[in-house]
């Protein structure tokens, strides 16, 4: 794994700062802040809501929109991922074992460690 980002990874960051400086701003204040943090609890429920949505859409398939791997469950890899990192995964392993199978087979997959981890630092991982 790398302990380095990837310059494109690194690019596409300091893109995002400059397209967004509020945003930037207020992301950090959420990083410091937590919970407490302005608008944390409601994007909590919004979050929370979401995993219920999807427990019971895997309650009826083996991936988000149906049978097969598909764009839906590569866009929620980053997501969930970070979700992790910032110990937020009890929106979803705490009484979502469908959600929670759903990401370790996103996991498990060959392109998880040079799409997702590949791109974090030793920092992120923390």
């Amino acid at each position: 794994m790398a302990t380095e980002r990837s310059p494109n990874c690194r690019s596409s960051c300091s893109i995002w700062r400059k397209r967004n400086p509020e945003r930037h701003e207020t992301h950090g204040d959420r990083i410091e802040i937590g919970l407490e943090a302005p608008r944390v609890s409601a994007a909590v429920r919004h979050n929370d809501a979401a995993f219920d949505d999807m427990e019971r859409q895997l309650c009826k398939t083996a991936w988000l929109a149906g049978g097969d791997f598909g764009f839906a469950d590569n866009w929620m890899i980053p997501y969930k991922n970070r979700l992790s990192v910032i110990c937020m995964d009890s929106l979803w392993t705490r009484n979502r074992p469908n959600v929670t199978e759903c990401f370790e087979r996103m996991k498990a997959r060959p392109s998880y460690e040079n799409s997702v981890l590949d791109c974090m630092t030793g920092e992120d991982r923390e």
